[in-house]
């Protein structure tokens, strides 16, 4: 559950270089994936960055550092997901609601950022509340989020799942390791930064970007699958709902169409069955 900001020290340390600073004291949150406990512990320090919350409203978000992820198997075996990170590298959440689990890095803070919880919409239940009684104040706990509408007097709760729950998630954190492991070319961020930005891309500028994000996802989804695949050898489950392969495939193929619509891509088609046709070889039954 979070705590109120009433709840936190009074004395906070100086802002450090990466932004986040010390706002209470160390804190864990647990939570179960399939056999496994799962928990993570956060070091205390936050910072605010700006963001779209899950209705896509402009808002500052609490990013909490992470000091450990950490799943432990039926046998007491201890996985320390952060050892998989790369040097200076860390985990942090954000929100610590969001609609979906995307996971994403910041390569100049060195961060791999993700919700804390999510939610939901299509579980909402909404209470009417009569004339005669007081409304609620907006509020939230740890696996459900209120919202207050005092015009028509209801009250919408919103289920919220905790993001080590999410098998999805812990594949899209994986991902975002193999991006980092993989690194990226001074030409590969200038041409990304102008999609993100929607800046029209040259033909020529586009047909190498489209090779850029072939390799590129072939690489990290490969590098997730192939850790998912060695984890679960050493008694670590991350998608213990998956009946077969072909349920993770299909995920994989559903991060790639929302990446490829995001950055408007043309030719995707061609460039997602690239990716595709690589991970497919790799990751028969």
């Amino acid at each position: 559950m979070f705590r109120s900001p009433e709840s936190f020290p009074s004395q906070t340390e100086t802002l450090r270089q990466d932004g986040f600073k010390q706002e209470r004291e160390p804190w864990s949150e647990k939570s179960k994936l399939g056999d496994l406990d799962a928990e993570i512990i956060y070091s205390g320090a936050e910072k605010r960055k700006n963001a779209k919350s899950f209705n896509n409203i402009e808002t500052d978000v609490n990013v909490c550092e992470v000091s450990e992820i950490r799943f432990i198997n039926s046998e007491g075996k201890v996985l320390e997901f952060s050892s998989l990170l790369p040097p200076e590298w860390k985990f942090a959440t954000e929100g610590p609601y969001a609609t979906n689990s995307i996971s994403n890095a910041e390569t100049t803070e060195k961060i791999i950022s993700f919700p804390g919880y999510v939610l939901d919409p299509d579980r909402t239940k909404i209470t009417q509340v009569p004339e005669n009684q007081d409304l609620p104040q907006p509020h939230d706990d740890s696996r459900r989020k209120f919202f207050v509408s005092p015009i028509d007097r209801r009250v919408a709760e919103i289920p919220a799942t905790p993001i080590l729950e999410k098998p999805t998630a812990i594949l899209g954190i994986l991902h975002e390791i193999g991006h980092i492991e993989k690194g990226i070319s001074q030409e590969e961020f200038y041409l990304h930064q102008k999609l993100e930005e929607k800046e029209t891309l040259r033909p020529k500028e586009r047909e190498i970007y489209g090779e850029i994000v072939i390799r590129h996802e072939r690489d990290a989804w490969a590098y997730a699958l192939k850790q998912y695949r060695d984890l679960k050898k050493q008694g670590f489950d991350l998608y213990p709902q998956a009946e077969n392969n072909q349920e993770i495939l299909d995920f994989v193929d559903k991060c790639l169409d929302t990446y490829m619509k995001k950055l408007e891509i043309q030719d995707s088609p061609r460039i997602k069955r690239g990716v595709m046709d690589f991970i497919k070889n790799l990751f028969q039954d």
